[in-house]
């Protein structure tokens, strides 16, 4: 990259971002265009790389500093919906999925994920409400079907994956190196959600057309409801209220097994009474 002090040139061959994207996955890729690790991009820009980036590069100076790339105007979307996540008091905390560390995590659609001609992963990933893919009726996968790393954003995508070896798509798990496109995802119809699950996944799709547009409206009423008045009532699938897909999946076995020792005349349903003695 060049070195100049005062006059730094916008980056060649970067690649564009997606309407979608969440800017910690396009600077994965941007850094990887150049040959480079994202501390280097970084520093070419003059941003620190440290904390929430989806957060730091929606901001003002990360606004600029991605002008500085040569992006014209940068996550137009993103900017849209972190800055009202910004806006709400504790909203960053309340609806952002975060790993241990504070960096971005995200949820994403198998089946998304493999009709991408470029690996990317999509803002509405990032929320905490957001479970079920609409275009799919999925639920989201957790983590690495493989190996069940998460998915924390930002990654050198040159020193991820076995040994550092790099990972040239960001459809690889930066842990393991194996396919994020494996597996089968668990659909909402045969999850056996209850009623009230139903209603909660469609408030958590509401929650984000509702940072979108602004504000959102209660169905009944027509009145304007905040995003944390919804979660105070626990109308959102919040992460301490909602169980993720492997436990849903465990839920099925149950059923399965109910019906089948049912049918069979047995005693009691094994797995039923291991999972109540948890």
């Amino acid at each position: 990259m060049p070195e100049a002090a005062d006059y730094r040139p916008p980056l060649a061959r970067l690649p564009a971002p997606f309407p979608f994207e969440t800017p910690s996955s396009w600077v994965c890729r941007a850094a990887l265009s150049q040959g480079e690790s994202l501390r280097t991009l970084f520093s070419y820009v003059d941003i620190a790389w440290r904390g929430d980036m989806d957060l730091r590069l929606c901001s003002s100076p990360g606004v600029a500093a991605m002008s500085r790339l040569g992006l014209a105007n940068p996550f137009p979307l993103a900017r849209v919906i972190f800055d009202r996540v910004c806006a709400m008091k504790g909203g960053t905390d309340l609806l952002l999925l975060r790993n241990e560390t504070g960096s971005p995590s995200y949820r994403y659609c198998i089946h998304c994920l493999r009709a991408q001609r470029t690996p990317h992963f999509e803002i509405h990933g990032r929320f905490v409400a957001w479970r079920f893919c609409p275009l799919h009726d999925c639920l989201l996968q957790e983590g690495c079907p493989h190996c069940g790393a998460p998915i924390s954003l930002p990654i050198d995508m040159l020193s991820s994956g076995p040994e550092g070896a790099g990972i040239a798509f960001l459809s690889a798990c930066r842990h393991c190196g194996k396919s994020l496109k494996d597996g089968s995802p668990l659909g909402i119809y045969e999850a056996r959600l209850s009623p009230w699950e139903h209603v909660l996944l469609k408030n958590g799709r509401a929650s984000m057309a509702a940072l979108l547009m602004g504000s959102g409206r209660a169905l009944e009423t027509g009145r304007e409801v905040s995003l944390k008045a919804l979660a105070r009532s626990g109308l959102l699938p919040l992460q301490n209220q909602w169980p993720a897909a492997s436990e849903l999946r465990e839920r099925m076995l149950v059923a399965s097994d109910i019906i089948r020792q049912a049918r069979e005349g047995g005693g009691a349903p094994r797995r039923i009474a291991q999972t109540l003695t948890r």
